[in-house]
């Protein structure tokens, strides 16, 4: 954090790497609107880079926040990979769906999942599940299994005073059929539980969603250091 006097001018915060990741999270820099113009935001930037002990990346960046952008690219920092947003509507009408509630033998189904479609290392892909059940939005009727195959989909519900939506987390598939099926049932469970709309964040090609009926409304860009990809 940095202060003047006894207000906060600006902060920049890292959220460690979870067990089998490789980089830590950056949040920020963020700079407090009258103390920009001065190199701020770059100090605490560098002070960040200097004490942590892992490679970085940062969170998702809107390609058109021009001014994000351009001062990670002023800093060194180089794209690491693109990020679609998406956004649907929940349909009444999908193929029937397979929740993991009930489901025997849940964890050792999700880590699977994961070291053979997301190319987890054993540890993190062991540890998945709980780290899912730690997050509110987490329920056990909102992760989608195809047992056939193995695949899942994670879904989170997120209700505000302003609005609910789904959001689309993970998609575990490797067959394009499975992971359309899942997507199609995702917008069925979205209209089970009365959201709003349905939201996808992806790093994969978006086809699979724009072909349940998604439409593209955003793109954002992650940061990494040169050397740390």
């Amino acid at each position: 954090m940095a202060r003047n006097g006894q207000d906060l001018a600006g902060w920049c915060a890292v959220r460690r790497p979870e067990p089998g990741e490789a980089r830590a999270r950056l949040w920020g820099p963020v700079v407090k609107p009258s103390a920009r113009r001065a190199d701020l935001g770059l100090r605490l930037l560098q002070t960040v880079v200097d004490a942590v002990q892992w490679p970085l990346v940062t969170t998702d960046v809107p390609v058109d926040r021009d001014g994000a952008g351009m001062f990670f690219t002023r800093s060194g920092w180089e794209v690491l990979r693109p990020i679609t947003v998406l956004h649907g509507t929940p349909s009444a009408e999908g193929p029937g769906t397979v929740t993991a509630v009930g489901i025997t033998g849940l964890e050792a189904y999700v880590a699977a999942a994961g070291r053979r479609f997301a190319s987890l290392e054993s540890s993190f892909a062991a540890s998945t599940l709980p780290r899912w059940r730690d997050d509110a939005r987490f329920s056990a009727e909102t992760l989608l299994l195809d047992p056939p195959t193995g695949s899942l989909l994670l879904a989170l519900v997120q209700r505000n005073t302003t609005g609910s939506e789904l959001l689309v987390a993970e998609v575990w598939a490797a067959d394009t059929e499975v992971r359309r099926r899942l997507i199609a049932q995702a917008h069925t469970l979205a209209a089970e539980r009365q959201v709003a709309t349905v939201r996808a964040v992806t790093r994969q090609d978006p086809a699979d969603f724009t072909a349940s009926g998604m439409r593209v409304t955003g793109r954002c860009h992650t940061y990494t250091l040169p050397g740390e990809r």
